[in-house]
């Protein structure tokens, strides 16, 4: 049986700077231009992503 390693729930600006392979600043970009979606967990500074499955 292999073991089924489950994905975050939320990533962070730093986890999609990852995988985009870019920097956590054009992260910021890509979300004041509007081109990135985000949601705004708790008080300031908690912007959390929803990992898109893979196919």
């Amino acid at each position: 049986m292999t073991e089924h390693q489950e994905s975050p729930r939320f990533l962070t600006i730093k986890d999609v700077a990852v995988e985009l392979a870019t920097s956590e600043s054009q992260v910021r970009a890509l979300l004041s231009c509007g081109d990135l979606p985000a949601i705004q967990i708790g008080g300031r500074g908690y912007l959390k992503f929803r990992p898109v499955p893979a196919e």
